[in-house]
């Protein structure tokens, strides 16, 4: 978001909209890996559980996509967010 100056809304929205060319582009949603990023470096915190779960919901709306989260921080509960990817129609 602050890359960009934009707002929250508008950079979940972009983000689904990334993977969304993505897929169309390989064909395969499998064939697509989205890199999420769960900290904030200049606030130096984890990003707000709730903020990486609109993103992800937005990405996976796409299809069965890869994902990657960074960096790996022990803060943040990756395992509350297992149901979202693990419950994506294929």
């Amino acid at each position: 978001m602050q890359e960009q100056n934009v707002e929250e809304r508008k950079a979940i929205d972009l983000m689904a909209e990334v993977a969304g060319k993505a897929v169309r582009l390989a064909g395969d949603p499998s064939r697509v890996l989205m890199k999420l990023q769960v900290f904030d470096w200049k606030s130096v915190e984890v990003l707000p559980q709730r903020e990486v779960e609109e993103v992800l919901t937005g990405v996976l709306n796409q299809g069965p996509i890869s994902l990657a989260f960074v960096p790996y921080v022990q803060q943040f509960p990756l395992h509350l967010l297992k149901e979202k990817w693990s419950t994506v129609s294929k």
